[in-house]
């Protein structure tokens, strides 16, 4: 007799462990001890480190399948969409995060800094290639000569 397989998390599991991430760190910014200016840099750069394994994850699943072929990468694969929408949130609570300190920094952000960050959250139609992430997409630019 074989033993009952593991339960696979699911979306809820992935949805869940996001939220509750993001509201540690919303729970610190707004609340914690010191100056506001150093809980928003602080809450940033926590975003930015979110976000970033969840991009890593959503853009690479399918290499990884190939490359590897594990339970864990068909997983991967198959939870992309959900691991990519998660993405998406914390990347726009990073949004929310960065205005909020140019805010209360009392500063504007220049010209390059709303080009190179700012077009990651424009709508993919405006760069023109609609299978190419926009901060692909940038460093692309600005590597080119």
């Amino acid at each position: 007799m074989t033993p009952p397989r593991a339960a696979v998390p699911g979306p809820a599991v992935i949805y869940a462990a996001l939220l509750l991430g993001c509201a540690l760190l919303l729970t610190a910014a707004l609340f914690g001890a010191g100056p506001l200016e150093e809980r928003l840099a602080a809450l940033t750069a926590g975003t930015a480190r979110m976000a970033f394994p969840l991009f890593w994850l959503a853009f690479t699943a399918s290499a990884w399948q190939t490359l590897v072929g594990s339970g864990f990468t068909r997983w991967l694969v198959r939870r992309r969409r959900h691991i990519g929408l998660s993405f998406a949130v914390v990347h726009f609570l990073h949004l929310g995060a960065l205005v909020a300190l140019h805010a209360e920094r009392g500063e504007v952000p220049g010209p390059v800094t709303l080009a190179g960050g700012g077009t990651a959250y424009a709508p993919p139609e405006l760069n023109g290639v609609d299978h190419v992430p926009l901060p692909v997409t940038n460093l692309l630019l600005l590597t080119c000569g």
